[in-house]
């Protein structure tokens, strides 16, 4: 993966002079976008192409560049004399010198980048500062005196301590021995990131005609300010106009804050314990939650191990003066019955200081649940086996009514229902009329045998008892439905006739009187039609009445041979012989 880095913004323009024998400092430290580590040092400059016979040349030459000759007295680690000499933060980038020589001088200053300890590159400028004889300028001066006394605060002995019920405020008295000296104040945290108290006053001006020559600033702590018993240190600074660069005085002060005492809130129940419910029970109850010290509160509600709002619980909140109240309503409903035991977490908070003080009251819901199944009772003959259908069979046109009855101890809405395997009840005959109720639900069934049965090869009724609970546990019975095929003998149709001999006796063909007769027509099993054929094959006769009477049609004797079918495809075949 390629490396991707960008180039870190640093050392703006240096515009300002130094004053000889007055501190100078300088900020050059620099951001990096990419979050990489910034080392600043000094460096000896670059002395380029130029020279002092040619200080412009036509042509600039390649790198590298030779470094600058230094002077004697002067060498990188002493680029601009001073009490200290020129040094420069290595990790903030902050240049200072207290420079004991006038001149113009040149120094280098070198940042290099690094990323997880890998050095990218690094970034170099050379500088030039010029010292100069400035006006003196004075020191300004910030006091503080120990409060309720005339003795001087004095940083490393003294340490404020910032109790409950007493100011949290300091005075402090700024000045400068100049005239018309224009003071800036401002704080600085030395060990501490809490926010900082607030200077009354910011600024000033001292020394100036009708101008008093002190300035009166009071530094106060917020009475949540907690240290947690350490001891916090801030800088109050105060910063002259004077040139080249502001002259500073600062006061460190260490102090000890106790924040005033705060009580925990208050919440309180109207609900009576134990409570227990069943499904279909609403729960209700009030809370009210109260704070001593009047903060401002929040009231909460929720579940150990669950969500209340997914199971219907509600928390609807309302303010009374300075109470706030909240109504908890719960419809126990089937969501519920999945554990025996709801804790609904109650808590009222404040948060003054913005350290959270919370009260909790917990309240359980005991849930009673049990399903006993329904009992099914019917007329309908008893299953040869567990496993096995109960099996009624009915020639056509047969009835079979049949009652079904079913009893709940738990007292459930029970509703009784009937459906076909593959079929519609109504269409096969069948008519089932139910009636439920609390407890109890009856029904009666009725079925009119009919050809449906029998071109379905059997018909499967599945009647179910089912009860309105949470967990329901259904009761079925399954029946099947058959039709009786009706009873045929054996098929021995005659095989003579004489109808020439005029004796009433075999005079027709005919299988409609005969002793052992066709199979009866049954359902989609009836009689299609009847052919009669020469030994040659040639079709003398056919009919589709099943009582045909066939008297030879004036054909020669010998014999004749027929064909028989029914509509289900079944064939019967056999001859018969027309005699004299």
């Amino acid at each position: 993966m390629a490396l991707r880095n960008s180039t870190p913004r640093i050392f703006p323009p240096l515009s300002d002079y130094a004053c000889l024998r007055e501190l100078f400092y300088y900020d050059f430290g620099g951001q990096d976008v990419d979050g990489d580590s910034l080392v600043y040092d000094l460096v000896t400059p670059l002395n380029g192409s130029s020279s002092a016979a040619e200080p412009k040349p036509a042509v600039a030459s390649s790198l590298p560049y030779r470094d600058i000759n230094w002077l004697a007295g002067l060498s990188e680690t002493n680029q601009i004399p001073g009490a200290p000499t020129l040094t420069i933060g290595r990790l903030t980038g902050r240049l200072e010198v207290r420079p004991t020589q006038l001149g113009l001088f040149v120094f280098g200053v070198r940042c290099t980048e690094y990323r997880k300890g890998v050095r990218l590159g690094e970034t170099r400028r050379d500088f030039q500062l010029k010292v100069i004889t400035c006006s003196a300028n004075a020191r300004p001066k910030a006091l503080l005196q120990l409060p309720g006394t005339k003795i001087a605060y004095l940083p490393g002995r003294d340490t404020l301590r910032l109790s409950p019920g007493a100011s949290r405020c300091v005075t402090f008295r700024f000045t400068d021995p100049d005239p018309t000296s224009a003071l800036t104040f401002s704080l600085r945290p030395v060990n501490f990131t809490a926010p900082l108290p607030a200077l009354s006053v910011a600024q000033g001006t001292v020394r100036t005609p009708g101008q008093p020559d002190t300035v009166t600033s009071q530094l106060c702590f917020p009475a949540c300010f907690n240290t947690r018993g350490k001891v916090y240190l801030i800088d109050v600074i105060v910063a002259d106009n004077g040139c080249s660069l502001p002259l500073r005085d600062t006061v460190r002060v260490a102090f000890i804050s106790v924040p005033d005492p705060n009580s925990a809130p208050l919440l309180r129940t109207t609900a009576v314990l134990p409570l227990r419910a069943r499904v279909g029970d609403v729960i209700s109850f009030d809370l009210t939650a109260t704070d001593p010290d009047n903060d401002p509160l929040t009231l909460t509600m929720a579940g150990r191990g669950f969500t209340p709002a997914a199971l219907g619980a509600t928390l609807a909140l309302g303010a009374n003066g300075n109470q706030l109240t909240g109504r908890f309503s719960w419809k126990v409903d089937c969501r519920a019955v999945d554990k025996p035991l709801y804790e609904f977490e109650f808590t009222a908070a404040t948060a003054p200081c913005g350290e959270r003080q919370a009260a909790t009251i917990l309240i359980p819901i005991q849930i009673d649940y049990s399903n006993t199944p329904p009992a099914l009772a019917t007329t309908f003959p008893p299953a040869a086996a567990p496993d096995s259908l109960t099996v009624i069979r009915l020639p056509i046109g047969g009835v079979y009514d049949a009652t079904l009855e079913g009893q709940d101890t738990d007292n459930d809405v029970l509703t009784l229902s009937a459906v076909g395997k593959g079929f519609d009840l109504a269409a096969a005959g069948m008519t089932f009329t139910p009636s439920s109720g609390a407890g109890t639900a009856a029904a009666r069934f009725r079925w009119m045998a009919d050809c449906e049965a029998v071109r379905q090869q059997g018909l499967e009724v599945t009647f179910t008892l089912q009860e309105a609970t949470c967990r329901p546990r259904p009761r079925t019975r399954t029946v099947r439905f058959e039709v009786t095929p009706p009873a045929a003998g054996p098929f021995l149709p005659p095989n003579v006739i004489t109808p020439y001999q005029k004796d009433g006796l075999n005079d027709v063909f005919t299988l409609d009187n005969a002793q052992n007769n066709l199979p009866p027509d049954f359902c989609d099993a009836r009689f299609a039609n009847i052919q009669i054929f020469t030994r040659w094959g040639n079709r003398i006769y056919r009919t589709t009445n099943r009582t045909f009477r066939w008297d030879g049609g004036g054909l020669p004797a010998g014999p004749y041979f027929y064909l028989i079918e029914f509509t289900n495809g079944q064939k019967y075949r056999g001859a018969v012989t027309i005699a004299n």
